[in-house]
């Protein structure tokens, strides 16, 4: 039993120092996969931010996906890494812009 102890008890040991290394705030290995969501809002004029329908602003990390579309509405499928405030953008859906049509009274079709 002892000589089988001894044999694992460098592992052990190794696993111990492993955890409490993990542990003592390190931040999360980059290798945690981001969420995936979609969003809607507004593209910036440069086309490196976003900014969603609920007023959040996010920092786009792949802004060569979105070239043309500076200004748009937009709604995008993308990874979210909420502690940056960052996406990275997977598809990208054009918004139709809603016309709004107002009678102006002047107009010669009310003058009769």
């Amino acid at each position: 039993m002892k000589k089988l102890l001894a044999a694992f008890l460098p592992f052990l040991l190794a696993g111990v120092a492993a955890a409490q290394t993990q542990s003592s705030g390190n931040p999360a290995p980059a290798s945690t996969p981001a969420k995936v969501v979609s969003i809607s809002g507004k593209l910036s004029d440069d086309g490196k931010t976003f900014v969603a329908k609920h007023g959040k602003l996010w920092i786009v990390t792949n802004p060569d996906i979105l070239s043309g579309h500076a200004g748009h509405e937009l709604k995008l499928k993308c990874q979210i890494l909420a502690a940056t405030h960052e996406i990275q953008v997977l598809a990208v859906k054009v918004l139709a812009t809603q016309v709004h049509l107002t009678a102006n009274p002047g107009d010669s079709a009310f003058r009769r």
